[in-house]
């Protein structure tokens, strides 16, 4: 479903649908946002240059101390740039990844490009 304001409510009901009876490390519509926000700042590219982009993100992603047992599960989702937006999909309960790991990012050849000629004029 693409990520816009005006899917709010149907996004909200899906994710709430994903996260079933998890009451922590859940996916909601305010941490996607950000989260899409912040990879977009991250690539930095035009919005032409990221359609087919991919990217599998755990929003919760954080840092354990060793001294914990396990590692908690948190609910990732997908995400593909159209035109229209963000293609917004839950991915499944994982571990929580780490705080650096938050993103998984899969590029075309054309944002590769547009990556390199950014940074080779900087």
């Amino acid at each position: 479903m693409i990520f816009k304001e005006s899917n709010r409510v149907k996004l909200e009901e899906m994710f709430k649908k994903a996260n079933g009876k998890c009451r922590e490390r859940i996916l909601n519509y305010r941490d996607v946002e950000y989260s899409l926000k912040k990879i977009e700042e991250h690539l930095g590219i035009s919005k032409k240059d990221m359609l087919g982009i991919v990217v599998i993100v755990d929003p919760n992603a954080q840092d354990f101390p060793n001294a914990y047992k396990y590692t908690p599960y948190s609910i990732y989702y997908t995400a593909e740039r159209k035109s229209s937006g963000w293609d917004v999909k839950p991915f499944g309960k994982y571990r929580t990844a780490r705080a650096s790991r938050m993103a998984e990012i899969k590029l075309t050849n054309r944002a590769k490009e547009a990556i390199i000629e950014k940074k080779s004029f900087c």
